[in-house]
């Protein structure tokens, strides 16, 4: 159920897409010399897909792609400041790795530049006084704003009806590159990602982890009046890397791709999701714990609280060391959940409803476990 936090969205060494990648790999072996035709098959494909994305490059990482995202969004604008939204983990570099499972802008990583570090400021999701009020500080500052439209480093945390909205109105109003982190939610709640299903378009998107069932590849697209400001577009934004469009992820993500425009994948995803999600719903109530099950698609998440969290302070206050503890035990029940705190379950269409029983079984004998067995883990 750990998926490798989300990336293997068909199941672990899907036949069909380790094919597509060995057979790619045998035939168009030699990264970082010129575009291939399946990496301009794959852009074509995206470019269909995804609301935002007029062109699309790609590289190896969510991290090295929102990192691309903001350095265009403060060339074009000549801004420095970086909104993000509280909880939001967008990478490794000292612009993002802030605001993350904690309450302030404490770097995540010893190294950290300052000066970069202070020119990103947080707002809780989910805030519209927050937002509107930043806005009016520091809106005509702001290179960027980067969220994930559902946030789901924490869990699964819905934007609240009309929040997404507000929120590409303002970025228009001050001119700011609105960039939408779909790393997670990209191709697994469906290829067009979150933005589709919301129907709000950001200027800039983030796309990877599920888009090549694990395979090492990113899609950073958007606006072509911004794509066309990076140097493979001739402008002055640097955009290098040797494996970019490496073949063997590139043809991992058109196979995954094209299993999951079958609208049956998406069918089979919902189904196995929304077991998991009754099923532990079943063993909350009959085990009588203040928790609540939160599910979207084939991601579901459990909290320490009667109600669930609207934003981070509210899922850090749900106690998340005792879901990750009991998530923990389970492994001594054959079952491997991610038990970071705040962590989330991931489903696969490999995934059947036996998985599914086996799943819930490992829990029930975790939940009868005293709770300082779990707190010594």
């Amino acid at each position: 159920m750990h998926g490798g936090s989300g990336p293997v969205v068909l199941g672990h060494a899907n036949l069909a897409v380790d094919s597509a990648a060995r057979d790619a790999a045998s035939r168009l072996g030699l990264p970082g010399v010129v575009r291939t035709d399946i990496e301009v098959e794959l852009a074509e494909t995206l470019v269909e897909s995804i609301p935002s994305f007029d062109s699309v490059l790609f590289c190896s990482s969510g991290s090295e792609a929102t990192y691309h995202a903001i350095r265009l969004a403060r060339a074009v604008t000549g801004r420095r400041k970086l909104l993000k939204v509280e909880g939001g983990y967008h990478g490794w570099h000292d612009s993002v790795a802030v605001g993350f499972l904690k309450g302030d802008l404490t770097p995540m990583s010893a190294g950290a530049l300052d000066d970069v570090v202070k020119q990103t400021i947080t707002v809780p999701f989910n805030d519209r006084d927050g937002l509107l009020g930043y806005m009016n500080e520091w809106g005509g500052e702001t290179a960027a704003f980067i969220l994930e439209p559902i946030m789901h480093n924490i869990g699964v945390i819905l934007p609240d009806p009309g929040y997404l909205e507000l929120v590409r109105s303002e970025c228009s109003r001050w001119g700011i590159v609105l960039i939408f982190d779909e790393v997670v939610s990209g191709v697994r709640h469906g290829v067009g990602g979150f933005q589709e299903i919301s129907g709000v378009t950001p200027d800039l998107s983030v796309f990877g982890k599920a888009l090549a069932n694990g395979y090492p590849i990113a899609a950073l697209g958007g606006r072509g009046d911004l794509m066309d400001n990076f140097s493979t577009g001739g402008g002055t934004v640097l955009f290098l890397g040797t494996y970019n469009g490496h073949p063997g992820s590139v043809a991992a993500a058109l196979t995954t791709v094209a299993i999951r425009k079958d609208p049956q994948s998406t069918l089979h995803l919902e189904k196995m999701g929304e077991s998991l999600a009754i099923g532990w719903r079943d063993l909350i109530g009959q085990f009588d714990l203040p928790w609540t099950v939160v599910r979207f698609g084939s991601i579901v998440a459990l909290y320490a609280s009667h109600k669930p969290p609207n934003n981070q302070s509210e899922a850090l206050d749900s106690s998340p060391e005792v879901v990750a503890a009991c998530r923990e035990s389970m492994a001594r029940y054959g079952v491997f959940e991610n038990a970071r705190p705040l962590a989330r379950s991931c489903v696969s269409l490999a995934h059947t409803e036996s998985d599914i029983e086996r799943v819930l079984e490992a829990a029930e004998m975790s939940l009868k476990e005293p709770l300082n067995i779990w707190m010594e883990l």
